[in-house]
């Protein structure tokens, strides 16, 4: 999406595009990463001071 709006110089559409990866980053860190981060430093007793 975003390398098509590119050739076709469309602003609005890249920034849309940079948007939405910005969007499932900030889903995937929050529902995936942090809890298997949190599972991890339980499960070898890690602990963060």
């Amino acid at each position: 999406m975003i390398f098509n709006a590119q050739n076709f110089h469309l602003t609005a559409r890249i920034m849309l595009g940079m948007g939405i990866i910005g969007v499932l980053w900030v889903v995937l860190d929050y529902f995936l990463l942090r809890p298997l981060e949190e599972a991890t430093i339980a499960r070898w007793g890690l602990v963060q001071r």
